[in-house]
This record gives C-alpha cells, sequence and structure tokens, in this order.
C-alpha cells in the first residue's frame, strides 16, 4: 500500500465516523491529553462561505455579535471573527457562548462540504498534523 492510498483509506474512514458520530466528537480525539484545549480552524471552502446566516438557528445569546458582524453569510461572519481575533477586540460573549459558537459554526461549516471536502479535511489533518486549515478560495 502506497502513502497516497494509505492517506485516502484514513481520510475515508475519518469522514465516515464523522458521518456517524459529528466531526466535533473526532476532532476531540486528536488532543494528546484528556481536557487538552485544541485548536481548530473553521473548515471554510466554495461550499460554505454562501451558507446564509438567516438559515441557520443561533442562541439569542448571539444575537448582539451577529448584527455587530453585519454578515449575511458564513463567510463574512468568518472574515468578521478573524478580524475580532486579529486586533484584540472582544466579542461581547461570555467564554462559555465563545467556545459554543466556534463549535457551532466548525460544525455547520463542516456539515455542509460534500464528502469530497470532508476527505479533504481529514486528509489534511492527516498529512499536516495540524487541525488548522489554509483558506480555500
Amino acid at each position: 500500500m502506497t502513502h497516497d492510498e494509505m492517506m485516502s483509506l484514513l481520510a475515508n474512514t475519518l469522514a465516515d465516523a464523522a458521518g456517524s458520530s459529528g466531526c466535533l466528537p473526532i476532532l476531540d480525539c486528536f488532543s494528546p491529553h484528556p481536557g487538552e484545549e485544541v485548536t481548530v480552524s473553521i473548515p471554510m471552502c466554495d461550499d460554505t462561505v454562501d451558507i446564509v446566516l438567516e438559515d441557520l438557528d443561533f442562541p439569542h445569546e448571539w444575537e448582539e455579535l451577529l448584527e455587530n458582524s453585519g454578515a449575511d453569510t458564513m463567510g463574512d461572519l468568518v472574515d468578521y471573527l478573524c478580524y475580532c481575533s486579529q486586533n484584540n477586540i472582544s466579542l461581547a460573549i461570555s467564554p462559555e457562548d465563545e467556545e459554543k459558537l466556534y463549535a457551532t459554526l466548525i460544525d455547520v461549516c463542516y456539515e455542509n462540504m460534500s464528502y469530497d471536502r470532508q476527505v479533504d479535511f481529514w486528509r489534511h489533518v492527516l498529512e499536516t498534523n495540524s487541525l488548522v486549515c489554509e483558506a480555500k478560495e
């Protein structure tokens, strides 16, 4: 078995596991120690950048943040969150809500990616040993 075949097999296995249990529990398994925080980027690609925020059901605790962002799409919201992070701007939500926000956005984006994109995501994780994905144009 070649390296490429092995990576494809592993990526497909992870995508299948995420399909049955969700991507977040699988991502949690990449933490080397239980309870250790892992940095995961929101997987943005052609499949996810145009997700309309109005179509999603967000908790009312995030309404002010969403309003302040001026975002209509997932891509706009992620750009706003990156801007805030890079400029040390508070999101004006509790740390617990911020954690839930990022987990929700990761989950929503992953679930809206095609199966091929999901496999690409897991292959990237395996090949780079990183849960942070470069932006896809």
